[in-house]
């Protein structure tokens, strides 16, 4: 969506244990974060994720999110990587 920084909320982490997979946790964390977005007015929600992060991937199209392809970003501690980029309009 074209949308000032401002008006765009970014999710940098969503995660659970192991221990706790499959319980429904990490959706209610980004039920959550989509609730508060919504809330602070917000157009739309971005995230992204490693490829190979399948059950992220499949939680966040459940929830609503499209899937943008992969993108190279670069993080201080990792350099360039690879990861899919994902946003909700909300």
């Amino acid at each position: 969506v074209d949308a000032a920084p401002e008006q765009v909320g970014v999710l940098h982490v969503v995660a659970t244990l192991p221990a706790y997979h499959g319980r429904g946790f990490a959706r209610q964390l980004l039920r959550g974060g989509i609730e508060i977005a919504r809330g602070d007015g917000l157009v739309a929600l971005r995230l992204d994720t490693f490829p190979h992060n399948i059950r992220g991937r499949g939680l966040y199209k459940s929830c609503g999110f499209t899937d943008h392809g992969l993108w190279t970003v670069h993080y201080p501690a990792l350099g360039d990587i690879q990861v899919v980029m994902y946003e909700l309009l909300l």
